[in-house]
């Protein structure tokens, strides 16, 4: 499995503990590079939240201030 560094974003060779580049740690917990790709959906995900909150509000403010 490929690993990339959490900070620079470098690709590491499999038994690499330090990033060659930036210095950083790896360690079990760090996410894989799929995890880190899933991240902008998770996002796009909140924002969509966001919006229909925005207009459910909306629609109760014109329906009660009529």
């Amino acid at each position: 499995m490929v690993k990339f560094c959490a900070k620079c974003n470098e690709k590491m060779s499999e038994g690499d503990i330090l990033c060659k580049y930036c210095g950083t740690f790896l360690t079990s917990g760090e996410p894989s590079a799929a995890a880190v790709q899933e991240a902008p959906q998770s996002k796009t995900g909140r924002i969509v939240l966001i919006i229909v909150i925005i207009l459910v509000i909306a629609g109760l403010l014109v329906y009660f201030l009529r």
